[in-house]
């Protein structure tokens, strides 16, 4: 019964949220400068939030579009080459996001999206 503001505004003071988006980006930044085999040894990390992984998925897609966006803000920090990279890796989030709707196997999804935002 909440909407969106009344949502962000619980999870902003919710402790175990706060430290799952923290284990989150911790986690994502490692897969931004990784070679493929590091980025299957990330899939036991983000497993652990299998319980909540679109809620995981929502703030990876959202650290990449704020990146983007930042990258708007501030003129062009970010090369072409980097900026097709962020928008491959959203495009990732939003097929794992459609394979699970779908009832595809969770470890599958995931470590094919890993695979692919290593990669791009």
């Amino acid at each position: 019964s909440h909407g969106n503001i009344g949502k962000a505004l619980i999870l902003a003071n919710d402790t175990n949220f706060i430290n799952m988006r923290e284990n989150i980006l911790y986690s994502i930044k490692k897969l931004d400068n990784c070679n493929l085999a590091e980025a299957l040894t990330l899939v036991s990390e983000f497993e652990k939030f299998k319980d909540n992984f679109s809620l995981v998925l929502d703030i990876i897609y959202i650290k990449y579009c704020d990146l983007i966006n930042l990258n708007q803000e501030k003129k062009n920090i970010l090369d072409k080459s980097q900026i097709f990279s962020l928008y491959k890796k959203i495009k990732s989030i939003d097929k794992a996001k459609k394979y699970l709707f779908y009832n595809t196997s969770f470890k599958m999804t995931l470590n094919t999206m890993l695979l692919e935002i290593c990669g791009g």
